[in-house]
């Protein structure tokens, strides 16, 4: 015969203790409020931390409100489990037994609070920490995607644990059965409540290639009204990219592009400009810097042999000569006061270091062989004056 039940008391407010059964209460929400906006800000901060070396990670809205009804399910779980804890601090007894029981449930629950916040605080801040930091990680691993289930269970295990617990020493299914609505409505409430405008951090990020940006915007609108080329909304995405997998293999497949034979495309031009004008990352080796390995954008050698296939007055070849002009310009520096250094934008600190590091001796050389190419060619007298000569200057 099952004997498992017999003798318990039905958990109650007078069981507990009126002064008891408040205090857990008032413990409990607090701590599921504090959890709660700790979460969510502790998310913040991790994505800010992480984009100071690599790109920003972006949550789709569907993710962001997903984390948030997970940290809010966490937070409110684990405001239970402090309330229950206080709860099981009584010393009403109607067993003997029941002191035994109750300090292990007590250290069961305090446990498991515990061992849950270690395992949230390693797993949301260490690991995308190393993550971010590995060159050219794309979210590779989506948690949203990769562990929703866990994310789901993790809440409903510990609401579990939490009643069973309570059961060892008192008859507590209604309880459970009813803390089920509370517990969702609070998980509703806490979502809105503890949300954070990931608009903040986002407007820090891109505020800092504002220009860049810009940029991309106008050539991408310019591209599109005056030539009819369009592009598709994952590859705009990418271009706003600077050291993840899926930008590298961008700029790697145009640069491949222009040292091919093929007739180039005009999207492909334009987004060789795009790439070049925006100095975005690539695989550099700093200690080969003065190498034309480290030169993942289209190379002006290349660019006029493409230059040379198109008619002068076509739309290919103005865009060419955009690229050269872009080219010599970022060597050249000549735009901006280098003594007036506190007031020069990120994006001028970029072109400088840019200038200083990462151009190889042998593209500038290219650079001054096809701006004298071009200046002796009779066809290109139109283009002349777009392409500034090519600076003498120490590094």
């Amino acid at each position: 015969m099952n004997r498992n039940g017999i003798g318990k008391a039905h958990i109650s407010v007078s069981g507990i203790g009126a002064g008891r059964f408040w205090i857990g209460i008032s413990i409990g929400l607090v701590t599921a409020i504090s959890l709660g906006f700790f979460f969510s800000h502790s998310r913040e901060v991790l994505r800010y931390i992480t984009q100071l070396g690599a790109d920003l990670l972006v949550l789709s809205p569907e993710d962001h409100w997903f984390f948030n009804y997970f940290y809010s399910a966490l937070a409110v779980t684990l405001g239970l489990s402090v309330s229950v804890w206080v709860w099981l601090g009584n010393r009403i007894h109607k067993r003997k037994k029941d002191k035994r029981y109750k300090l292990f449930a007590m250290t069961l629950i305090l446990m498991n609070f515990w061992f849950v916040l270690m395992v949230i605080s390693r797993m949301g801040s260490v690991l995308p920490i190393i993550l971010q930091s590995l060159h050219g990680y794309d979210n590779h691993l989506d948690f949203a995607v990769e562990f929703r289930r866990m994310f789901i269970a993790i809440p409903i295990v510990i609401f579990l644990l939490v009643w069973s617990s309570t059961r060892l020493i008192y008859k507590s299914l209604s309880w459970m059965a009813f803390s089920v609505p509370v517990c969702l409505v609070g998980i509703y409430a806490l979502a809105h409540i503890v949300n954070v405008d990931q608009s903040v951090v986002n407007d820090s990020y891109f505020g800092y290639y504002e220009k860049q940006i810009n940029y991309l915007d106008s050539e991408i609108k310019h591209a599109n009204t005056v030539y009819g080329v369009g592009y598709d909304k994952q590859t705009i995405e990418v271009l706003k990219k600077w050291e993840t997998e899926s930008s590298i293999n961008q700029m790697l497949a145009v640069n491949r592009a222009f040292k091919g034979d093929r007739p180039l495309s005009l999207d492909t031009i334009v987004l060789g400009k795009v790439i070049l004008h925006n100095m975005k990352g690539g695989i550099w080796n700093g200690m080969r810097r003065h190498s034309i390995e480290n030169w993942h954008y289209p190379q002006p050698v290349h660019v006029l042999k493409h230059l040379n296939s198109f008619e002068y007055d076509s739309n290919e070849a103005k865009e060419l000569v955009d690229i050269l002009n872009v080219q010599i310009r970022l060597w050249n520096c000549e735009d901006f006061d280098y003594s007036d250094w506190d007031n020069l934008t990120n994006y001028e600190h970029e072109r400088i270091f840019f200038a200083e590091h990462k151009i190889p001796p042998p593209i500038i050389e290219q650079m001054r062989i096809v701006r004298d190419s071009l200046m002796n060619n009779a066809d290109f007298v139109k283009y002349q004056y777009v392409l500034p000569e090519v600076v003498e200057r120490e590094r």
